[in-house]
């Protein structure tokens, strides 16, 4: 046979065809396997342009393209492409494609293969839709179990091999795939069950029993416990031998637990009912009681007795009949009527008489057929007292509103008003008239918009606290009445805004009231000032004679030469001048007190010394009276932060109260520490005649004294202890008195007195003279002041210039150079605060020379305040030698610690006020 021939028969075998291209001349020829594939008949030449048409259009531009980038680049390709034959039949080739190249390597033709490959697509196509449909029918399987939670599983009786669906997995909480051994599977039944488990699957392996469903329980490697229940069937091969034993298994936990717990369920609402204080009835078609609970025993009756009787029998003869209406309604279907969900009696054994509220609902079977009512029936004799009490309360109430001149209104959530009390007549206007009405438009435009945020403050309960509001009303005949409104809220069960309630009161009078007090209280003010600017005044008024009576007697007496006659008058001048100025300070101490102008300066102090050096001042006086005085420390630190003068003033005061009114034996003073509140505790106890409570309470007032007889042994203003009680509190203390008659007294306070750093004990005296040539301006406009200073400070070398107002001080301050300037506050003219202010202004040769304050110490302003006005420090009057040397030691000499000397201060003998 021809080679060719053995070709052509090998293409046919084979379904293949070949093709060459000729690139130079563009022709192509055909192979008669390549007709056969196209569906053509045999010519001479392929037909090109017919077989470029029965290719798929979503192939071809790709097949034009594989053969120029082949012609172009001489590489090789293969290729799939559909084709339509001539009789519509839809093929699919495979090809590949080489190309033919001259010793040039010049492309010159492409020769290629073309076989069917249509019957293998197919197959594989379907193949692979066998494959999707087996995949898609084991989803759906695989579904169905789990969506039932049921698996399957196969013992092999042979090998103990265990296969298991993937939801048996799920059902033991395993993994999916997990190795299975028989011993670990049976490892995971609960103990109690283990035993009964492997004795069924014995028997089924054994003796091939069908084994029905069997609840078990299992414990998953998780922990948890679940309910399954399964059955198992036997395999038998064609001998009959049981070959394997098959089972299915499904999760039955929920339905387990449930069942469980409606049993428990049933078992608690029977108990309920047995021990509830409503009565359980339970009532079938023919009316007849089947059911009634232990409660029943309240009302005289047992279970028994009311069982297989009529729901008639219990009742009062008023509702059989309604009652009897309503459960045919229910029974027949009709549904419940209004009177089976109202109140009704209920006749005890007794024979009284109890309203009942029923709850009926109708019982149903598995049908769905109506078998009967059930009725929870409940005692609301009381709940129906209250009611009627209640609706008595709401008639009183409505007739205390209608009765009472304040407006009582209701209104809602945009302010239209929907009640109104009758009241509304006392101002003009019939309520029927405002209801339907907004509530703004009686409302004072000023006051409106304070009034709508109140009361939407109110509806929000974002009210600030303050319980009412007052406003302007308009009255029927256009007048303007100030009212007090009291809104709240009204809200339902659920806590909805239902309406705001509004009581009004008319406060017209109030108001006029209101202001004719703040006027009285701007007059009271004015007159407080008038008062100050009067103590002021008289304060200079009488310190000023008082500067000259102790200055000059105290010089006086330190004269050499006086016989003992002139030398006791003196001294008795002197002591009179110093009672009077007692009284004086203790009047402008309580002054200062009432307006709060005392100023507390604790710092670090020595108590212990303090205490010390007041108790010397009684010293003589205590030796005159045969009266002993001691001091006793407990736990007391060597410093605390007080304020020593007022500590100092206060002692004065009790230690000088205790030498006054005590005739014979011991005055102690004992200082306690409180470590834990970190307070001193200074008590004064006397053995006086004591105080009885009637004398007790009078203690600690302004102007009272226990003695108060025209024939009373002991004088004074009655002011010290008022004073002492001030001062305690205005240091956040206390004072109190302990006392009973004959047995002496204890005074004592408590003040707050933090432990602080050791203060420097050492104080520094004041020089004998000073330094020769020192300069002093004096300006004061009493001569005899003036006259008192220069013999003060003249022998101790200070050459003074006088100065008698404001004006000469100003004009001398000018001229001269001066080393301190000594300032009266109060002086015609110009007084001591402009003075200074114009000398430290006025750029002359004394604007930064020290300038204290000469003070009678009643001035409106204290000294923290002179001194933050430009004053270096004060020197009150009356005038004290020792105090005044060493306030302007403290400016001038050079050798002193000036500091200490500015702060120190001579405490008088008899009040403790600075002077």
């Amino acid at each position: 046979m021809h080679d060719q021939q053995v070709a052509a028969l090998a293409e046919e075998i084979a379904g293949v065809g070949h093709w060459r291209l000729d690139v130079a001349a563009r022709r192509v020829t055909w192979s008669s396997g390549m007709f056969r594939i196209y569906g053509l008949e045999r010519t001479p030449e392929a037909p090109l342009a017919v077989s470029m048409g029965m290719i798929d259009p979503e192939d071809r531009a790709r097949a034009s393209a594989d053969v120029a980038a082949a012609i172009l680049t001489g590489e090789s390709y293969e290729a799939r492409t559909r084709i339509t034959l001539p009789d519509g039949q839809r093929r699919v080739t495979d090809g590949r494609t080489v190309c033919e190249k001259d010793a040039e390597g010049r492309v010159i033709a492409l020769i290629g293969t073309r076989v069917d490959v249509t019957q293998r697509v197919m197959a594989e196509a379907a193949m692979t839709a066998a494959y999707a449909e087996a995949a898609e029918q084991a989803r759906r399987a695989e579904a169905a179990e789990a969506i039932a939670g049921l698996g399957h599983w196969r013992l092999d009786a042979i090998t103990n091999a265990i296969s298991w669906s993937d939801q048996m997995y799920r059902i033991y909480g395993l993994e999916l795939g997990a190795r299975l051994e028989l011993p670990a599977v049976m490892a995971m039944t609960h103990a109690d069950d283990a035993e009964a488990c492997g004795e069924r699957l014995r028997r089924a392996l054994t003796t091939g029993a069908t084994i029905g469903s069997v609840v078990t329980r299992i414990r998953r490697t998780d922990g948890a416990l679940r309910y399954i229940a399964g059955r198992m069937v036997a395999e038998r091969g064609s001998d009959g031998a049981v070959m394997a034993v098959m089972g299915t298994l499904v999760d039955v936990t929920e339905q387990t637990l449930a069942q469980a717990a409606l049993a428990e369920s049933e078992a608690r609402f029977r108990q309920l009912a047995e021990q509830a204080a409503d009565i359980t009835v339970r009532i079938d078609l023919t009316d007849t009681i089947t059911y009634v609970s232990s409660a029943v025993r309240r009302y005289g009756y047992e279970p028994e007795d009311i069982v297989g009787r009529s729901r008639g029998a219990l009742l009062h003869e008023e509702h059989v009949e309604v009652l009897k209406a309503s459960f045919a309604g229910m029974i027949g279907g009709g549904g419940l009527t209004a009177p089976a969900l109202r109140e009704f009696r209920l006749v005890g054994k007794d024979g009284r008489e109890v309203w009942m509220e029923g709850s009926p609902s109708v019982i149903k079977d598995a049908a769905g057929a109506v078998t009967g009512v059930i009725t929870v029936l409940r005692d609301v004799t009381e709940r129906r007292a209250a009611e009627t009490a209640l609706a008595e309360s709401e008639a009183r109430y409505r007739l205390v509103t209608e009765a009472s001149r304040d407006l009582i209104l209701k209104h809602d959530a945009d302010g239209v008003i929907k009640y109104i009390s009758s009241s509304a007549r006392h101002f003009g206007y019939a309520p029927e008239d405002l209801c339907g009405r907004r509530c703004s438009d009686f409302v004072h435009p000023e006051d409106l918009e304070r009034v709508n945020a109140f009361t939407l403050a109110v509806m929000r309960d974002e009210a600030s606290g303050e319980p009412a509001c007052h406003y302007r009303l308009r009255a029927a005949d256009g007048s303007w009445i100030w009212i007090e409104g009291n809104p709240s809220v009204v809200r339902d069960e659920n806590g909805r805004f239902h309406a705001v309630i509004n009581c009004l009161r008319d406060i017209t009078e109030r108001k006029a009231m209101e202001v004719e007090l703040a006027a009285a209280v701007i007059a009271a003010e004015e007159a407080a000032a008038v008062k100050g600017d009067f103590l002021a005044n008289m304060s200079h008024e009488l310190r000023t004679p008082l500067t000259s009576v102790l200055g000059f007697t105290r010089l006086a007496l330190e004269r050499p030469g006086l016989d003992d006659t002139s030398r006791g008058y003196i001294r008795k001048a002197s002591n009179a001048g110093a009672a009077l100025l007692t009284t004086v300070n203790d009047i402008l101490d309580f002054s200062a007190l009432e307006a709060g102008q005392v100023e507390i300066r604790p710092r670090s102090t020595d108590n212990r010394r303090l205490i010390e050096e007041t108790l010397e001042l009684f010293s003589e006086r205590a030796a005159e009276k045969g009266l002993s005085l001691s001091f006793e420390a407990r736990r007391l630190p060597a410093s605390l932060a007080t304020d020593p003068d007022r500590v100092r003033q206060l002692l004065l005061n009790l230690v000088g109260n205790a030498v006054k009114f005590t005739d014979a034996g011991e005055i102690r003073v004992v200082a306690d520490w409180k470590r834990g509140s970190q307070r001193l505790v200074i008590s004064v106890i006397d053995q006086g005649p004591g105080l009885s409570g009637d004398q007790q309470a009078r203690l600690f007032r302004r102007f009272s004294q226990v003695d108060g007889s025209s024939t009373r042994r002991h004088g004074g203003t009655g002011l010290g202890l008022a004073i002492c009680r001030g001062l305690v509190e205005a240091m956040q203390g206390s004072i109190g008195v302990e006392s009973s008659p004959g047995r002496g007294a204890r005074f004592f306070f408590e003040i707050p007195a933090p432990r602080c750093d050791a203060v420097n004990l050492h104080t520094p005296a004041a020089p004998a003279r000073f330094r020769r040539g020192t300069r002093v301006l004096v300006a004061d406009d009493h001569p005899v002041n003036r006259e008192l200073v220069r013999a003060i400070l003249a022998p101790l070398g200070a050459q003074l210039t006088e100065a008698c107002d404001g004006e000469q001080a100003v004009c001398a301050a000018a001229r001269l150079p001066f080393d301190l300037i000594l300032m009266d506050l109060c002086m015609p003219h110009m007084d001591g605060h402009d003075a200074m202010q114009a000398i430290r202004t006025g750029g002359g040769p004394n604007a930064h020379v020290p300038i204290l304050a000469f003070s009678a110490g009643a001035e409106s302003e204290g000294e923290a305040r002179r001194r933050a006005l430009g004053f270096d420090g004060d020197v009150l009057k009356p005038i004290i030698p020792a105090t005044l040397i060493a306030a302007i030691a403290g400016q001038l000499w050079s050798g002193v610690d000036a500091a200490s000397l500015r702060g120190q201060k001579n405490p008088s003998p008899v009040t403790g006020r600075e002077q």
